[in-house]
């Protein structure tokens, strides 16, 4: 039923909200804002939105999802860099470096924290997490693209990619900032050098290289790079090729959260991600040692009898397992951190929901899976990155919705606090009030103040409540 909810959810987003282009830059106006208010002063960045020309063409202040042009950012950067008397190459990086202080300040903080176990998967993560922000809320998101090349120990080359030339200037600086600041805040790595190494800049394509190093990688690094994630996996199971010709190797990948049985219901083999959660789990254990399975009811307890039942109920019935025990390979946040988890379960409780499949030519069961996941939050408490999901895997892009959704849902209650209450008409006492329309009167009000909020932020990716929602609320 929730994981239904979230495909509601996810549809409702396709197929009613109204799509925005933005590159984000709003984001990146508000970091300005807060680093001139934070390093100087009120009075300065009423100053500098004067002399860039923002008054013209803007009203108010910078609002975080709001579309903006590129060329704003620049005139905004060049007239502060000009009154702050810093270069604008390093008031970029500056930008860039409080751009991760300030996501840190803010729900986005949650897409952060499982975006990687390490630097260099962090970073070789954002075009992936982008393509998450996309399906889920920003559905014309135009971000650049970032690769990752040549890991080792302590370095590693980042590739940025904008897309396009710029046309007002070059935002590498600002790519070195968030590197600088992804390594000290999040990783607490004590020292990096990040050098940018090529530029290669045309009317069709932009390109630059970066080569980031940093000390003491082995004490802050957790050694899930992706270029090692695959051999030490392989290293703590057993392989199995399949008939259909898919490898060991492809299928950590194709399904991280898998499970291979035999015909006594001993585990052959494990996903890469049931490892996260298991590392010393042995090859040959029952699988009744380690999951529970809740659904549907296996009734025989005989074990070759149980394998004949799952095959016959697999053709009709999803399974849910249930992890027995958590053995984290990765040290979990503390259990006192603050998380959403779902309705009356545990954040360390872990589902897996999928499907048995009878591997004829092996005589094995195989498991595939996903976790059974609401939140970005939930997933964080369990140590999970994006990097434990296969690429195609629908629980994370139902995550970042239900995440986005109530961002949204947060700013709606936020925006009616701040009407005025004078606008608001005085209700008569309740023993005064016609009991034959007192919600259609209430519920218009909502619609007021959700009309308003439209007209005041310029956004139209608010829920349309309809009536019945409206009343349910009031």
């Amino acid at each position: 039923g929730e994981i239904d909810g979230g495909v509601r959810i996810l549809a409702d987003k396709l197929l009613t909200c109204e799509t925005r282009e933005t590159e984000m830059y709003g984001l990146i106006l508000l970091t300005v804002k807060h680093l001139v208010l934070s390093k100087y002063s009120e009075e300065r960045w009423k100053e500098i939105l004067l002399k860039c020309g923002w008054k013209k063409t803007h009203k108010g202040e910078p609002v975080e999802d709001e579309d903006y042009d590129e060329q704003t950012l620049f005139d905004m950067v060049k007239t502060a860099s000009e009154l702050l008397g810093e270069e604008p190459g390093a008031l970029l990086e500056m930008v860039g470096y409080y751009f991760i202080i300030h996501l840190q300040s803010t729900p986005y903080v949650k897409v952060l924290n499982i975006a990687g176990g390490s630097l260099p998967e962090m970073l070789s993560n954002v075009n992936s997490m982008h393509g998450h922000i996309k399906m889920a809320y920003f559905r014309k998101l135009a971000p650049p693209n970032i690769s990752v090349s040549d890991v080792k120990d302590n370095s590693m080359v980042v590739h940025y990619y904008p897309g396009k030339a710029s046309r007002g200037g070059s935002l590498a600086p600002l790519m070195i900032g968030i590197i600088k600041a992804l390594a000290e805040l999040q990783f607490k790595i004590p020292s990096i050098s990040v050098t940018q190494q090529q530029s290669l800049t045309d009317d069709n394509d932009c390109h630059h290289a970066f080569e980031v190093k940093w000390i003491n990688a082995k004490d802050n690094q957790n050694n899930n790079s992706p270029d090692n994630r695959g051999q030490n996996v392989e290293e703590g199971s057993n392989t199995l090729s399949l008939s259909c010709g898919v490898n060991p190797r492809q299928l950590h990948v194709i399904c991280p959260f898998h499970i291979i049985v035999d015909r006594k219901l001993k585990i052959v083999q494990v996903g890469r991600s049931i490892l996260r959660f298991l590392p010393r789990l042995k090859i040959g254990a029952a699988l009744s040692q380690f999951f529970n399975i809740l659904s549907p009811e296996i009734i025989t307890t005989n074990e070759a009898s149980q394998f004949e039942e799952i095959v016959n109920a697999s053709r009709t019935d999803p399974f849910i397992l249930q992890f027995l025990r958590l053995d984290f390979d990765r040290h979990p946040p503390p259990a006192s951190a603050p998380v959403e988890t779902p309705r009356g379960t545990s954040s360390r409780i872990v589902h897996l929901r999928g499907q048995f499949i009878y591997e004829q030519n092996k005589d094995v069961l195989i498991y595939f899976a996903s976790p059974m996941l609401e939140t970005l939050d939930h997933s964080h408490k369990l140590a999970l990155n994006l990097s434990d999901f296969a690429t195609h895997d629908p629980i994370k892009d139902l995550m970042f919705t239900k995440q986005f959704s109530k961002l949204d849902q947060d700013k709606i209650d936020i925006s009616i606090t701040k009407i005025n209450l004078s606008e608001i008409p005085k209700s008569p006492p309740l023993s005064r009030r016609n009991s034959a329309a007192p919600m259609s009167a209430r519920s218009s009000t909502r619609t007021e103040y959700l009309n308003k909020y439209r007209k005041r932020t310029g956004t139209t990716s608010v829920y349309k409540l309809s009536e019945n929602n409206s009343k349910n609320q009031q």
